[in-house]
């Protein structure tokens, strides 16, 4: 798995530089096709100018909480439990399943009680905060339970664990940043070039 990431990697890379390629020649060929060359003028300083705003969006940031969230899971080791559990272990997971517990209540809470906060006017979940924040409250539920664990059962030790653990799904997760920013440079080019 890991040998083809790269070639996967390149393959993205090159089907951009080749809509790039084909966006030009297509608009030099006919003018007045319906397609945008990106090395127009108005191309270059959309590519240069959107570039930020272009990768800046929440799946980014699901991305981010997603990658850092794997991290205290692996390192507490919390789905690899083995029975019998020590004294530490069952403890600390008495506590993650309050923490989870707690979380959903206050989940509930925000969207059952009548004129919930969490969903929109007129109390559908469609558009609505509820389902803006379900995987950044679930990602953040999960780093916490991780930890909770990790430092109650004795798998991460201080402050310092809990940042290593919190770095160490950046490690092992690190390479779905490059296909995020290829993929989506991709798709905004395709957007661009064919004014979709």
């Amino acid at each position: 798995m890991k040998n083809r990431l790269p070639q996967t990697a390149l393959t993205l890379l090159v089907a951009w530089i080749m809509l790039v390629l084909l966006s030009w020649i297509l608009t030099a060929l006919n003018p007045t096709a319906d397609l945008r060359s990106l090395l127009s003028a108005e191309g270059i300083r959309w590519l240069f100018g959107r570039f930020v705003y272009t990768l800046s969006s929440p799946l980014l940031i699901w991305l981010v909480l997603g990658v850092m969230a794997y991290g205290p899971l692996t390192e507490s080791q919390l789905f690899r439990l083995r029975r019998p559990l020590g004294v530490k272990e069952r403890f600390a997971l008495r506590v993650v399943m309050l923490e989870l517990t707690i979380v959903v209540v206050i989940m509930a809470l925000l969207t059952l009680l009548p004129q919930p906060l969490l969903l929109t006017a007129t109390g559908t979940v469609n558009h609505s905060s509820f389902l803006h924040c379900l995987v950044p409250v679930t990602c953040v539920t999960l780093i916490i339970s991780g930890l909770t664990f990790g430092v109650g059962a004795g798998k991460i030790d201080g402050l310092a664990g809990a940042y290593n653990s919190l770095v160490a799904g950046f490690r092992s997760g690190g390479h779905l940043f490059v296909f995020y920013v290829l993929i989506v440079l991709l798709c905004s080019t395709i957007g661009y070039v064919f004014d979709l």
